[in-house]
């Protein structure tokens, strides 16, 4: 096993661990954090140049299974952000804090969206009582919590440079 596919099977192990004992806790009225989510966010807008599509379907099975969604849902929802964000990312470039924050809002959002598609096709909830009390909610939570730890993995040296240009970069920012 390759040190990326070790990093990636901790990663997803410490998600799928936070996410049965501190999401619960963690509850804002109907918004839970996934942290499971977070997980595969970040590995996308950390590593864009690396396809970590296998990475994203099983953490959807995990979160799946962890929740009380209809299994396969999350996984398909995270397997498409997986194809879309991580070029997105290369083309626009993660140096900038701004832009990074963006797109993983608009990459969660897009994700939660989809889910709540499924929801509403499920017959679990509707589809205005899920953009209200669950995709928004979540979508804001997910992405705070995302944007941290790109920021964390990012200073760090988990993050690589991809494409894009912008005056503001992580090297301009200093952590004290």
């Amino acid at each position: 096993m390759s040190a990326d596919r070790t990093m990636l099977a901790i990663v997803g192990v410490v998600a799928a661990i936070l996410q049965l004992l501190l999401a619960p806790a963690l509850t804002f009225g109907d918004a839970m954090p996934s942290f499971i989510v977070v997980a595969a966010f970040a590995v996308m807008v950390l590593f864009p140049d690396e396809r970590h599509y296998v990475f994203a379907f099983v953490m959807g099975i995990v979160a799946d299974l962890v929740g009380q969604s209809p299994v396969g849902s999350t996984a398909f929802c995270l397997l498409v952000c997986s194809f879309a964000l991580p070029m997105i990312v290369e083309a626009v470039g993660n140096e900038n804090p701004f832009m990074a924050a963006l797109l993983i809002f608009a990459g969660i959002l897009v994700m939660q969206v989809l889910f709540c598609i499924f929801l509403a096709v499920f017959g679990i909830l509707g589809f205005i009582d899920g953009l209200a009390h669950v995709a928004i909610p979540c979508a804001i939570y997910d992405a705070v919590i995302t944007f941290i730890v790109y920021l964390v993995g990012f200073r760090f040296g988990g993050g690589r440079s991809s494409g894009g240009s912008s005056g503001m970069t992580m090297q301009n920012i200093r952590f004290n």
